[in-house]
């Protein structure tokens, strides 16, 4: 198992109220990895300041690994998903290696203004974008191999990549629809 642990880097405080939404779409991208044999523990959110990380880069990645890791001990079971206040980049919403996954702005805004955290999963990209990132924390590549896949496109959402399973299907885990294989290492 592996276990996640999720972290907003916030700007300033108080935080608009993300913790909730947060550990609704986690525990559903949770399910959707578990549905295909990669079993995750969430642990609970830490809230960090981002200082020292350039919010304007296209890729923070590597300053948002060394705060994290020093605040959380990373390795083969121990992974961090992180959320940057802040980092607001179009050509950039996402990034992700072992053992971390970074996403910005984009994901947080849409969690408070897009409706349910099952509509997110379902409808929206930002919730494909979560359990994308999550797969190349778990060490998949981009699959260059049929749809439906998440780590293939992710910007359609969850449903679309459960094929002819729906979320309450997934919820009751009986999805049985594998994600193909995919080369590891590679990065966005």
């Amino acid at each position: 198992m592996i276990y996640l642990h999720p972290i907003i880097l916030y700007q300033s405080l108080p935080l608009p109220a993300y913790d909730e939404p947060l550990i609704r779409v986690l525990g559903l991208v949770k399910d959707w990895w578990e549905s295909k044999g990669y079993y995750l523990g969430i642990g609970a959110i830490k809230k960090m300041p981002s200082q020292g990380i350039d919010l304007s880069a296209e890729n923070p990645w590597a300053e948002v690994r060394w705060k994290v890791d020093y605040y959380i001990t990373l390795g083969p079971e121990h992974k961090a998903f992180a959320f940057l206040q802040g980092w607001n980049r179009q050509d950039a919403i996402g990034w992700g290696a072992d053992p971390l996954a970074l996403v910005g702005e984009y994901t947080l805004s849409r969690m408070l203004t897009q409706g349910t955290p099952e509509g997110i999963i379902d409808d929206n990209p930002a919730g494909g974008l979560i359990g994308h990132e999550i797969g190349h924390v778990l060490g998949f590549g981009h699959a260059m191999t049929p749809a439906p896949c998440i780590m293939w496109e992710w910007w359609k959402g969850l449903s679309h990549c459960l094929a002819p399973y729906s979320t309450a299907r997934l919820l009751s885990a009986q999805g049985t629809h594998l994600c193909p294989s995919a080369p590891k290492g590679e990065t966005p």
